[in-house]
Formats: structure tokens, sequence, C-alpha cells
């Protein structure tokens, strides 16, 4: 079976030329996040919701949404679960 490449020629002169800007060794490449410029937590909820919130401001309710829930969750542990009736097991003789 004949190769294909027997009468080209492949030309590399120009591969080593500059074809524009370079990044510099010493500047590591960082993924661009929408969420780069908000504070830490925002940056969090945007870059891990999976593309459903989109803006500070609906990160930001999110926030406040898990926040509420957190203390009507702490509230209920510590008042709503101290009605409970105690047992008292006698020993039997």
């Amino acid at each position: 079976m004949p190769n294909r490449n027997d009468d080209k020629s492949i030309d590399l002169s120009g591969a080593l030329k500059s074809s524009g800007p370079r990044q510099s060794l010493e500047e590591p490449r960082r993924a661009e996040w929408p969420a780069d410029d908000y504070p830490k937590m925002t940056g969090f909820i945007i870059r891990h919701s999976g593309g459903l919130i989109k803006t500070s401001v609906q990160a930001n309710y999110v926030l406040l949404f898990f926040s509420a829930i957190a203390i009507i969750f702490s509230f209920y542990l510590f008042f709503g679960a101290g009605n409970e009736q105690v047992i008292i097991i006698r020993p039997a003789v």
C-alpha cells in the first residue's frame, strides 16, 4: 500500500514563530468564572448552582433563604423538642 505523504513535504520553517501575544510562564493561567468579582459565599453559590443562579442578587436571596431555614430549624430543636414526657420504669420486685 503506497504512503500518501511520499511526494508531499511538510514545511515547518514558520512553526516556531510567534503568532501573537503569549502568556508568560510566571503568571499561572486561571479559569475565568463569572463569580470572580463577588464575595466568596456569593461566588460559591453562583459557581456550584449548575447555571441555575446567574446574578449576585439571586445568590444573596438563596443565602438569605438558607439562613432563615437554619434559624427556624434551630428554634425548633431548642424549644420544640423539649416537651417530651419522661417515662419512668420501676424495677420489678
